[in-house]
């Protein structure tokens, strides 16, 4: 989409989107600004956190892992952002609740220490998919992506953040 439209003025993305928004970021796309919701740091740390979670032994989940890294000819180490993401100069933000049991908060911390000038801001009490629907979010996301954008681009942050005021009164996030 980005090789065929020019590129994006700015990427919002969740999870796993998130890294493979930086990988695509590394790789070459280009972006203004982005926001990321729920980063994981490493999918090597994600596959291991998944086979805990549904019981798999280290022997399979390292088998899982190599299979993968076979599939797509590439290894999974060099996916982890903050190996690489010292090397973007995207302005980002970062949204990541203290008690997201899909992804751990510890998580978006590494991203957002590895990244220059990211700024991290921890929700409580939204877990990894309300955090996506939050006015205490969603206001602050559009707000920042509104920061950079030129007067002639589109109209969306001012349509989202009438939707999000109207969905009711932010609640204050700390740590932002």
């Amino acid at each position: 989409v980005g090789k065929a439209t020019g590129g994006p003025y700015a990427v919002v993305a969740h999870s796993f989107g998130a890294a493979a928004t930086a990988v695509a970021l590394r790789d070459g796309m280009k972006v203004e600004r982005a926001v990321f919701i729920s980063p994981p740091a490493d999918p090597l740390a994600g596959i291991q956190d998944f086979a805990n979670t549904v019981g798999l032994a280290e022997d399979v989940w390292r088998r899982m892992a190599a299979r993968i890294e076979a599939r797509f000819d590439m290894r999974l180490a060099d996916l982890a952002l903050p190996g690489f993401a010292s090397r973007l100069d995207v302005p980002l933000r970062i949204f990541h609740d203290v008690a997201d049991r899909e992804v751990p908060l510890q998580a978006g911390e590494a991203v957002a220490r590895a990244w220059p000038g990211a700024r991290l801001t921890r929700t409580q009490g939204l877990g990894h998919f309300r955090i996506l629907y939050a006015p205490e979010v969603l206001v602050p996301a559009v707000d920042f992506l509104a920061e950079g954008r030129p007067r002639n681009a589109w109209p969306g942050p001012e349509l989202l953040a009438s939707v999000a005021q109207a969905r009711g009164t932010p609640r204050a996030a700390h740590g932002g």
